[in-house]
């Protein structure tokens, strides 16, 4: 290692007894910042023993002084927390009375006294906000906010600083002792979706790709975030070990955090991870939108640990509100030495230090006893990732290729096995091999003692669909019709669209709002749409996020007393409208309804006609037997649980909705009347997602209401007397002793 000979060099101190312990060095002249990683030379990725192996390598005679990125006691930051007014209030959100798990003070400076040279005391925010400041080359007054989290020796995880040529002025700082620390935060909402903490910021991203945040979530972690961050943050320690080369061990209180991962027990691990991102993001915004009001500066330097996600930093570039904005992407800690090096450069010198260009500049990131530019690290890094990447495409080609023959061989058998029997796949009544166990014992018995709730029909016994006048005109509206409001959710269906429009337009039902959310079909659906835009109370096609987020874009416009959805490719039955008011008026206790279901194929054909026993919330928190296209409910059922179907579902979000409205007290009943017409076709969401996620979901929405996931033999059980009710009924109706119509 090289340096100065004129003993005016500083060296920078990073060592709290935990992780990435590390030393700078600046040279007199200025011009580069050379740093040493103590993980880089042991091979252990979270070394946090004493930096004395570094240190030792150097000729203490080279260096003036000493820069640590703390203060050297903890009562001088308690003391300096005094002193420090804040003059924006940007961290929102305070607490009191945490108790800091700060490194002991007697290792700490014993560590200090082996070091024979002047020390100066530099607050850890400091030294953060001086590395980003004066290695950008942009140094006349800024703005810089730090956001990092605390470390052993520092409870101050970040704060607003002002660049005023080679010092800086701290004008708020943020404490654990009175600040919620999002980044303390996020650690602990990793450990309730069972990530570690070391490497949770890629894992949580990862997941949150695949998720979209949902405003409940969203809503319960703010409230965990303000109100129980303390508690929360009291239920995670770690256990050091400064002699021997081992990571620092997490204790957690799982009593403590059982009662957290309740709360967030209805939302998947994704969505727990997205809606984590949005708050993040939200929360980050807030705070710069108060520095960009406060007009002190037209750019700002954003530095911490918070900020190393790519996709957080392109939204706050983008809606920052400052002219020109900064990011610190290298690890803050490997810079917190360096930061307090450049704050004694500016104490003792009184100017500013003379670094490379940006083109050239060191960026505190070097391998095992080597320098490197950061540029040229940054090549190599590339290069290997480009080449990883190569490599895994291939590895991912060969395996969709097995994939691929797999599912072709499983879509053979499905056949033979729907050829095979007089009915087709289970929807979602039951698991297909629990639902055929079950059917099995009535195959011996002849075709009128075989239940049709649970099947998609019989295709060999195809009859026109047809409905008699009297029936359709035997529903009369009630005096005060209440408005109903159907969405209907449409994408690439045009064949079946306009007879889905249709059966709800010839109902002339007078106060029908009907709301179609296209999601930008590339077939003639929007033809089929303004056909019948005079009938439509509002209609869009643009790309969305799917089925559920058009639903959710529908009934975000309506206005109805009474809501329901409608699927592109199913329709109502004539006479429905009238009756459901008919009903909701005569019942005002009931929330929700819904009837029988009439089973088409692509050509109208009838195949099949499912008849339901009466109603019950038990059995339903176990199989959904519910035909949602016959699905009408209350608004203020709808209200009451949070007004959205929930976007994390691609299949069963109908089902995940009945049992929340069963969970806000819902009242539902099963109408005697076939209300609704379910298609069966090739291209069918139902058919081709069913053995994909939707056995998956059903699972997630068993274990979220039942607490478990039973088995399918259980769940046979706990249905049969339920499919028996609805084969006797049924049985009853063929042969005309009862009238669905």
């Amino acid at each position: 290692m090289q340096c100065s000979s004129d003993s005016d060099s500083i060296l920078g101190v990073f060592y709290d007894g935990c992780q990435n312990t590390n030393i700078s060095i600046l040279s007199r002249d200025g011009r580069e910042i050379i740093s040493y990683h103590l993980g880089d030379l042991t091979g252990k990725k979270s070394d946090g023993r004493s930096p004395k192996p570094l240190i030792d390598k150097l000729s203490i005679n080279d260096f003036s002084a000493c820069a640590w990125p703390f203060k050297n006691t903890i009562s001088s930051n308690e003391e300096q927390l005094g002193k420090i007014r804040s003059q924006f209030h940007t961290v929102t959100h305070h607490f009191q009375n945490f108790d800091a798990n700060l490194f002991s003070p007697d290792i700490f400076q014993a560590f200090v006294q082996s070091i024979p040279l002047p020390h100066e005391w530099w607050g850890y925010p400091e030294s953060l906000a001086a590395f980003s400041y004066f290695t950008s080359g942009k140094t006349k007054g800024s703005i810089i906010l730090v956001y990092d989290q605390p470390t052993w020796n520092s409870p101050f995880f970040g704060g607003v600083f002002l660049g005023k040529g080679c010092s800086l002025q701290a004008l708020e700082l943020f404490h654990q002792g009175t600040h919620c620390c999002f980044s303390s935060f996020w650690n602990a909402v990793s450990l309730m979706i069972d990530l570690n903490p070391y490497n949770a910021r890629p894992q949580v991203e990862l997941l949150a790709a695949g998720s979209e945040p949902n405003s409940r979530c969203i809503d319960i972690l703010y409230d965990i975030f303000v109100n129980d961050f303390g508690e929360l943050s009291s239920g995670i320690k770690w256990n050091v070990s400064q002699a021997e080369m081992l990571s620092p061990l997490l204790l957690i209180n799982e009593t403590l955090f059982s009662d957290f991962r309740d709360k967030m027990s209805k939302f998947s691990k994704g969505c727990i991870a997205a809606s984590l991102q949005s708050l993040l993001l939200a929360h980050l915004q807030e705070i710069i939108d108060k520095l960009a009001a406060a007009g002190l500066s037209d750019s700002i330097y954003l530095a911490g640990e918070l900020f190393q996600s790519p996709q957080l930093r392109a939204n706050l570039m983008a809606q920052s509100g400052f002219d020109t904005v900064f990011m610190s992407t290298v690890n803050a800690k490997r810079e917190a030495s360096a930061g307090a090096a450049l704050l004694s450069w500016g104490k003792h010198y009184g100017e500013l230090p003379c670094l490379r260009e940006s083109a050239t500049r060191l960026k505190c990131f070097t391998a095992p006893k080597e320098d490197f530019l950061y540029e040229e690290k940054l090549k190599d890094f590339a290069e290997k990732v480009a080449s990883h990447i190569t490599k895994k495409d291939q590895e991912i080609d060969k395996l969709q290729e097995i994939v691929n023959k797999k599912n072709q061989e499983i879509e053979r058998l499905q056949g033979a096995v729907i050829a095979s029997m007089s009915f087709r796949n289970c929807i979602r009544i039951l698991p297909s091999a629990c639902f055929f166990g079950f059917q099995r014992r009535f195959l011996k018995l002849c075709p009128f003692f075989r239940p049709s709730l649970g099947t998609l029909g019989n295709l060999k016994k195809r009859k026109p669909l047809h409905f008699k006048q009297s029936n359709i005109s035997a529903f009369k509206l009630p005096i005060h019709s209440p408005r109903i409001s159907v969405v209907i959710p449409s994408f690439n269906q045009a064949t079946f669209l306009e007879g889905t429009i249709k059966s709800l337009v010839d109902e002339g039902y007078p106060k029908l709002e009907i709301l179609i959310a296209d999601g930008g079909s590339s077939d003639n659906s929007v033809e089929v749409i303004r056909k019948f835009s005079d009938h439509l109370t509002w209609w869009v096609s643009e790309p969305d996020r799917g089925q559920t987020h058009a639903i959710n874009k529908g009934f975000a416009v309506s206005n109805g007393e009474i809501m329901a959805w409608l699927n592109s490719d199913d329709q109502i039955v004539p006479g429905t409208l009238a009756y459901v008011a008919n009903f909701f008026a005569k019942n005002p206790d009931i929330d929700v309804v819904y009837g029988h279901r009439i089973l088409v194929d692509e050509n109208n054909m009838e195949i099949g006609r499912w008849v339901l026993a009466p109603h019950s919330d038990e059995i339903l928190k176990w199989v959904d037997y519910v035909p949602q296209e016959t699905m009408f409910w209350r608004k203020r059922i709808w209200e009451k649980v949070g007004a959205r179907v929930d976007e994390s579902y691609n299949f069963a979000m109908d089902w995940d909705l009945l049992l929340r409205f069963i969970e806000a007290g819902a009242k539902i009943a099963r109408l005697p009347k076939f209300m609704g017409i379910f298609r069966i076709h090739s291209a069918q969401k139902t058919s081709s997602l069913i053995e994909d996620v939707g056995f998956q979901e059903m699972k997630r929405l068993r274990k979220q209401f039942l607490g478990y996931n039973p088995t399918p033999a259980l769940i046979s059980r706990k249905v049969t007397g339920y499919m028996l009710k609805s084969l006797f009924l049924e049985n009853m109706w063929k042969i005309g002793l009862i009238n669905y119509n």
